[in-house]
């Protein structure tokens, strides 16, 4: 079985993903490229928002809300509501090793933009 590049590197992102691929430094040099498209595509879009509205469904439906104003619900916020793609894209997309000081200089600057849909959860 001979496998592509593009399988190759969307196979690493999902196992990403899932965590089955742990404490990685830097996207391969070879995947690049791809991570780049993925990030900035519309699948990445639709990925974020799915992950949003199964968040959603889960607290809704999986836990005693009381809707009494006192239940929270706390995210992850880069990534999840806040788009660091921006960053990324000026470090190769992850092709160089994160500089988590200089990450949380530029979040610290508000330059992350809010995921639009993020902005409908409540």
């Amino acid at each position: 079985m001979k496998i592509s590049l593009k399988t190759y590197c969307e196979s690493w992102r999902k196992n990403v993903e899932l965590h089955n691929i742990r404490e990685f430094q830097v996207v391969p040099e070879e995947c690049i490229g791809y991570v780049g498209k993925y990030v900035t595509s519309t699948q990445y879009k639709v990925d974020s928002e799915r992950a949003i509205e199964e968040s959603i469904v889960y607290l809704s439906s999986g836990c005693n809300l009381k809707n009494d104003g006192r239940d929270a619900w706390i995210f992850d916020i880069d990534d999840t509501l806040l788009s660091t793609v921006p960053y990324y894209k000026g470090h190769h997309f992850g092709g160089e090793k994160l500089n988590l000081s200089a990450l949380e200089e530029w979040m610290s600057h508000g330059k992350a933009p809010a995921l639009d849909h993020s902005l409908t959860v409540q």
